[in-house]
């Protein structure tokens, strides 16, 4: 499913700029893109789909590189399995397929955490004690996606994320590998003046 989607996804903007005029290209070093929206993600061993708040920033240190960080706010699931809280935060790179126009198709890798929470487990030492068991633990993300950069001010996007990592404290292992898809309207602009070609 995720597959169909990518490659639409990554096929209308194609043959919509081709039937276009070159655009003037936007990728360049300098560039910083940032969005907020809502993010959905399917838990792979609990069978859970999670919904998120995500921000994320980035900027480009050449045309082909960027430093990225993402931040997902846990808001809730479809379920009531194991998860209470499970808030994220990844800081990574990204490289850049280079285009001839504002398609911009990229992966990235990104290591972060995760601040995790499950909603009951049993204390090893008084097994009619059911509480909530609070962890960090860290994570390793891989991301693929496309940017289109529309205006000088304003793009659309689409990514899918790989998560790995486990919840782990005082409670049995908890994972927390998942697909998460993120799309929408984000901000753009080049904080570099760059000379007049």
């Amino acid at each position: 499913m995720v597959r169909h989607i990518l490659l639409t996804t990554t096929l209308i903007p194609t043959l919509l700029f081709s039937q276009m005029d070159k655009p003037k290209r936007m990728i360049n070093k300098g560039l910083i893109r940032s969005q907020a929206i809502i993010s959905f993600g399917q838990l792979l061993n609990i069978k859970e789909t999670s919904m998120f708040i995500h921000g994320n920033i980035e900027y480009h240190t050449s045309e082909k590189f960027s430093i990225r960080s993402d931040l997902f706010y846990y808001i809730e699931s479809d379920d009531d399995n194991s998860l209470k809280m499970n808030h994220q935060f990844f800081e990574g790179g990204s490289f850049h397929i280079k285009t001839k126009n504002n398609f911009d198709p990229y992966i990235g890798f990104q290591p972060g955490l995760a601040l995790t929470e499950t909603k009951t487990s049993l204390i090893a030492n008084d097994v009619n004690s059911p509480v909530s068991s609070k962890a960090v633990n860290p994570l390793i993300s891989a991301v693929i996606g496309f940017n289109l950069y529309a205006t000088k001010f304003f793009h659309l996007f689409a990514d899918a994320r790989y998560i790995y990592g486990n919840h782990l404290s005082n409670s049995p292992p908890v994972s927390l590998n998942e697909v998460r898809v993120s799309f929408g309207l984000g901000i753009n602009t080049n904080v570099l003046f760059r000379k007049k070609s």
